[in-house]
């Protein structure tokens, strides 16, 4: 594993259904217990300019040592950093393994309105 400077947190949705009065439920997401990880943010100008507003890209790569035991078909992670704290909760793009380096590379991504 290369140099932690942070945990990752990996979330799966969890259907909400229906109550006893067959109103729905609304859906969330589970989250695994923090896993130390290296963050790197990729540097991006990518804006977006709406009626809504201006919104701004925000991109992630995080690196997850191979031995760690995670659920690869993760849609959400939560990020901290250990000096800034938390960074917030992103959309997984990809999971890749890296053999050469033994880690997984984790693509996260995110729009948020500025």
């Amino acid at each position: 594993m290369t140099y932690s400077n942070g945990t990752i947190e990996f979330g799966k949705k969890q259907d909400g259904g229906y109550d006893d009065q067959r109103r729905p439920i609304q859906s969330s997401y589970i989250f695994s217990e923090p896993v130390r990880c290296n963050i790197k943010e990729r540097k991006n100008d990518n804006r977006l300019n709406t009626e809504g507003g201006k919104y701004e890209g925000l991109r992630f790569t995080v690196l997850v040592s191979i031995s760690t035991d995670f659920d690869k078909s993760a849609e959400k992670c939560r990020i901290t950093h250990d000096i800034s704290g938390q960074v917030g909760e992103f959309f997984v793009t990809s999971i890749t393994p890296m053999k050469l380096t033994q880690n997984f590379k984790v693509e996260l991504s995110q729009w948020q309105k500025q």
